[in-house]
């Protein structure tokens, strides 16, 4: 039978992470705007991260359940907006961080992440029996200049560029479950763990793992798209476009 059952919220854990895309003053056009083939082949041969690992549990007689802990994704497609120009966009960059070296900021692309899910912690006979679920709530907007109206070839590219910010965020959320929640199971994998008492001390443990775990997961998330955010990439981008369209 269960006793000794402990529950608890955690509470919600959120950054806003935000990738622009910068443009140098017109230059001679030396192509028609499209998407960036080169920047997207940089972003797929970025080193993959190694597999998930089969986690055992290290308390003897108590099994590691690999449904204990669960991560949920909650997420929509980026909504463009087109209100700010360029000099409140680049205000707003340099308000959370980003700093083009270069050029005028012609669009940024905005994720918010914030995690939040209950966590319980059950005794069953000498062993604990912890039950975490998880939920990924991410909220995602891409910004461009006002100054490129819709049907122009700045903000046709600065859209395509963004638009590769937010497909490089698909593919990280695709494994969210993987790469949260293996990093919190590492925790019920410790020698002894999972061995009763210790029901609020393992909770309170899992409670904790989560901002390093999102903190890793942002981590790895932001050296992807600094794989598209270069000094090679804005330059090509700098040069598809006639002077004024």
């Amino acid at each position: 039978m269960k006793r000794g059952a402990r529950s608890g919220a955690l509470a919600m854990l959120g950054a806003a992470l935000l990738s622009g895309c910068a443009t140098d003053p017109p230059a001679p056009a030396v192509a028609p705007p499209a998407p960036s083939a080169s920047a997207a082949a940089a972003a797929q041969a970025a080193p993959p991260l190694p597999p998930a690992r089969a986690l055992r549990s290290a308390t003897p007689g108590c099994p590691l359940r690999p449904e204990a802990i669960q991560v949920a994704l909650q997420s929509s497609p980026a909504q463009l907006d087109t209100s700010l120009d360029t000099a409140a966009l680049r205000e707003l960059g340099s308000a959370n961080g980003l700093s083009p070296t270069h050029g005028q900021l012609a669009g940024l692309y905005i994720a918010q992440f914030v995690v939040a899910g209950p966590i319980r912690v059950a005794t069953r006979g000498n062993c604990l029996e912890p039950d975490m679920r998880l939920t990924l709530s991410v909220t995602r907007s891409i910004k461009v200049a006002s100054n490129h109206p819709p049907g122009s070839c700045r903000h046709a590219v600065a859209l395509a560029h963004e638009r590769e910010h937010e497909a490089i965020d698909d593919a990280m959320l695709a494994q969210v479950d993987r790469l949260l929640g293996d990093r919190l199971r590492e925790i019920l994998a410790q020698p002894n763990a999972l061995r009763a008492p210790g029901a609020e001390r393992l909770g309170e443990q899992l409670r904790q793992g989560v901002a390093p775990a999102l903190s890793a997961f942002q981590a790895e998330r932001n050296r992807r798209q600094l794989t598209i955010d270069t000094p090679a990439e804005y330059a090509r981008l700098s040069r598809v476009c006639p002077p004024g369209s």
